[in-house]
Parts: C-alpha cells; sequence; structure tokens
C-alpha cells in the first residue's frame, strides 16, 4: 500500500477527475442513494458476481463451474462452426491459458472433444461431446430457473426492455472500446 500522503493525492486527482466529467454533464442527477446504488459499474459487478456464486454452488454437485457452463453453452450455440481456443478466449475475454484450464477439465470429465484442425496443425477444434451435447440441455433448464428468479416480479414487457437495455449497454461499450 502507498503512502497516505501518496494516497491522498490520488484520492484528490480522482476527485478531481469525477467533478470535471460531472460538471461536463448537462443533465447530471444526484439520487438519493448510496453511491453505490447509482454506479452502474458496481451494480453489473454484483449482479455478475452474485450470479456466478449461484451457479458455482449449484453446478458443484455435478462437477461443474460456472466457467465450464458457459464454455458448454458457448459451444453448443457456436456447433455448426469451427471453434478453436482463440475464439473461446475471445468470446469470453480471458487469457488463453486459462481457457486451456478449463478445457483440460471438460476434456478429462469427457464433456469436449479436441481434433486437429486440418487447416491448420497448431490449431484444435473444440467441439462438445454426445455427454456435452446433453449435458448442454440440463444446463439450459438451470439458466432459465435462474434467470425466473432474478426476473420475478417483472412482467414480459419489462424483461424485454431490461434485456434490451443490457444489450445496448454492451454494444455502447464495445463501440467505446473501438475507438
Amino acid at each position: 500500500m502507498g503512502s497516505p500522503r501518496r494516497d491522498l493525492h490520488l484520492a484528490e486527482r480522482v476527485r478531481k477527475v469525477a467533478a470535471d466529467m460531472c460538471s461536463a454533464e448537462k443533465n447530471l442527477v444526484i439520487w438519493d442513494t448510496p453511491y453505490y446504488e447509482q454506479d452502474l459499474s458496481l451494480i453489473v459487478l454484483r449482479l455478475a458476481h452474485e450470479i456466478v456464486q449461484h451457479e458455482n454452488a449449484s453446478l458443484a454437485k455435478c462437477g461443474l463451474t460456472c466457467s465450464k457452463s458457459n464454455t458448454v453453452a458457448f459451444l453448443w450455440h457456436n456447433r455448426d462452426k469451427t471453434i478453436n481456443q482463440k475464439a473461446i478466449a475471445t468470446y469470453f475475454g480471458v487469457k488463453g491459458s486459462s481457457v486451456t484450464s478449463i478445457l483440460n477439465s471438460m476434456e478429462k470429465q469427457g464433456l469436449i472433444t479436441r481434433t486437429k484442425d486440418p487447416a491448420d496443425s497448431r490449431n484444435n477444434i473444440i467441439a462438445l461431446s454426445e455427454e456435452g451435447l446433453a449435458l448442454n440441455t440440463v444446463l439450459q433448464g438451470q439458466v432459465r430457473y435462474l434467470e425466473e428468479k432474478m426476473l420475478k416480479g417483472m412482467d414480459d414487457d419489462e424483461r424485454r426492455a431490461f434485456m434490451t437495455s443490457l444489450l445496448k449497454v454492451v454494444k455502447n461499450i464495445e463501440d467505446a472500446q473501438a475507438t
């Protein structure tokens, strides 16, 4: 940890940047709620953390993790395409070494197959095994169950609006990173 004086200077710089950003906004709204309930990134991180914790707890009974479940879903949705480890890493925004670990474990569990790519022998084509394909059906049921719990109290229109808004936020972030 830095010195108290250095931390104070950093805090002052952060406050100044935040103040500059806020003053640039014409329609700044200050809600009468705690700051952590106003910060979109903190809300999204908390939601993601809660989802992962819930999924990991229920998947542990089957020897799975949220990462493995997400990989099964990705491979299932892309089962008609040639998918390699790099495509998985890119989609999830993680390091190749993390994907290697997940895929090694999934291969030991019989959930995936790896075959040499005839077009490039340095690459392996990753696909769901028969067991992985069957598991996807079960996992999709679990995802729907969790979604029902998360969206409880929302009618169909509210659910569609919520999903549309989330997808817009993702697109906006992707567009901002591209510029």
